[in-house]
This record gives structure tokens, C-alpha cells and sequence, in this order.
């Protein structure tokens, strides 16, 4: 298995997943018919492909061992695998056999992609960009917030050294309240 696929982080897993189910819905919407063939259609493989541990291929006869692959196959293989299965699903019509469309694979329960990257965005937007921070310069008294100039928002101290973790309350009396109330009034 290539490291850019080992590498991935769940995140990026699951980016690349939305990316991709858009793409493939929007190729559906393009030409469904094409789309479809090609999503139902499966060719010869060997062995050595279904035992990849990515690529999503099966056994075609069970008595004498014959195995395939199709394109959702490889394309899940390429983003990796999740309890045993893909990340991407395509959606048959139950009664028509029509594919209808393509969407993260998910458990009863489970979040969507969405659901987890908004929650992560969330968690994202509420560090600080790099540069900027709470921070206490050595001689300082109480902890200020420093923008991307480094200096603090109360104009009293300049400082490029280390930047704290987390957001301290205003009622933490190590606090800079004027750094306090016009980082809170930029949020």
C-alpha cells in the first residue's frame, strides 16, 4: 500500500471522501447512464488484487474461485478502509435498480462527514492563528493577548516568546482585562 494512502489522517480521509462523492454525483447528474455502467460494471482480477489492503474486489463464484473488481473498488481503495468496508456507497433504487446517487458509507447512528469536519472546523476556529495568543512576557505582572504583530491588544507590552493553550476567563485575575475584553470583542 503507498504511505500517501497509510499516511492519511481520518480527517483527510474524510475530506477526500466528500470530495469525491461530489465529483461522483455530479458526474451522475451529467451523464447517469455512463455513471451507472460503469459503477455496475466489474472486471477480471487476481488474487493478489483482492487481498490488497485497500481495493474493494470480491469473489464472482464460489465453487471455482473467479475474482473482480469495479471502479467504486479502486476509488474506495484509494481512500482507504473503514471497518472493513468503503467510505463511499452507491445508492441503488430499490425498485427501479436505478443509481440514484453517492454518499458516505454510514452505520445506523454514525455521523456524516459533514457533521465530524463542521466539528473540527468548530474546534479550528477557535485557535488562534498562528503568531497569536495569550502570552506572558517575564516581567509582566498578568497575561495579555498578542496579535500577529506581537503586541498585546492593550498596547502596553510586545512579545514574541511562547503562547499559552486555551482561552483563561475573565474572572482569572492573571488576566489582562483590557486584552481580554478586545480579544473577546474580535471573536
Amino acid at each position: 500500500m503507498t504511505k500517501a494512502i497509510e499516511g492519511r489522517t481520518e480527517e483527510e480521509k474524510l475530506l477526500l471522501t466528500r470530495d469525491t462523492v461530489d465529483y461522483l454525483n455530479e458526474l451522475l447528474n451529467i451523464d447517469r447512464k455512463a455513471i451507472r455502467r460503469l459503477v455496475s460494471h466489474h472486471v477480471p482480477c487476481s488474487l493478489e488484487l483482492v487481498e490488497h489492503p485497500t481495493v474493494q474486489a470480491h469473489a464472482t463464484h464460489v465453487a471455482q474461485p473467479e475474482y473482480a473488481v469495479g471502479m467504486l473498488g479502486i476509488i474506495n481503495g484509494l481512500i482507504g478502509v473503514r471497518n472493513h468496508t468503503g467510505y463511499i456507497t452507491a445508492v441503488f433504487g430499490a425498485e427501479t435498480g436505478e443509481l440514484l446517487r453517492f454518499e458516505f458509507t454510514r452505520r445506523r447512528g454514525e455521523r456524516t462527514p459533514e457533521e465530524i469536519l463542521k466539528e473540527h472546523d468548530d474546534a479550528q476556529k477557535s485557535e488562534p492563528p498562528p503568531g497569536e495568543g495569550w502570552g506572558w512576557p517575564p516581567s509582566a505582572k498578568k497575561m495579555h493577548y498578542f496579535g500577529p504583530d506581537h503586541r498585546a491588544l492593550c498596547l502596553k507590552w510586545a512579545y514574541t516568546g511562547e503562547r499559552l493553550n486555551g482561552e483563561p476567563g475573565r474572572e482569572n485575575k492573571e488576566v489582562c482585562k483590557v486584552c481580554f475584553d478586545r480579544h473577546a470583542g474580535k471573536r
